[in-house]
């Protein structure tokens, strides 16, 4: 895993319009049942990130694994999956990927053009967001949420939230959550 140690990343700019997983990181998986992979403890402003499909600021893919403590101030933009953090956060191994206290303040896709899109993740997939806030302005064209662009699977909780950011896109749009797609839960959220 990765541990930041609080320090702050300055200046980051990807440009990858053509390329899917695009973030500081491109992937972050579960390397088994037993090794949880982590990302924890670090801030990223002052740059950009542009990719296709699976973008985030911090990890552009995420399938099992742990984020932690992380803030983004940067700009992200796509066409499907992008998020503040990361674009897609999806279970492994049967076991839940969490985030754990995210914070986005970075301006997050573009208006008519991304899908599934949210300030903290595009696509969440039987996994938690828990502890995590949105004050940035999030843009799409489907599936567009302050926290969350879409729920796709069975098993999702996004707890001790909010959003207080704009929020603009055309169908499936919400201040919270763009679109529950099957089941999912929401506590504490404003």
């Amino acid at each position: 895993g990765f541990d930041g140690a609080g320090h702050t990343i300055k200046n980051l700019y990807i440009h990858r319009p053509t390329e899917n997983q695009v973030g500081l990181f491109s992937m972050l998986g579960k390397l088994s049942a037993y090794i949880e992979a982590h990302i924890a403890n670090v801030t990223l402003t002052g740059g950009s990130v542009t990719g296709k499909v699976n973008v985030g600021s911090v990890v552009g893919y995420v399938e099992g694994g742990y984020l932690r403590n992380l803030r983004n101030f940067n700009t992200v933009t796509g066409e499907s999956h992008v998020g503040g953090i990361t674009g897609v956060l999806s279970k492994s191994y049967g076991n839940m990927a969490r985030i754990d206290n995210a914070y986005n303040a970075g301006e997050i896709g573009t208006f008519g053009v991304t899908d599934e899109v949210g300030g903290i993740v595009g696509r969440v997939s039987n996994t938690i967001v828990q502890s995590a806030a949105n004050v940035g302005e999030v843009r799409g064209k489907n599936d567009v949420g302050g926290v969350a662009g879409s729920f796709s699977g069975v098993a999702e909780r996004l707890e001790n939230i909010y959003n207080t950011g704009l929020v603009e896109g055309q169908d499936a749009v919400g201040g919270i959550l763009g679109h529950l797609r099957r089941n999912g839960e929401i506590l504490n959220g404003y």
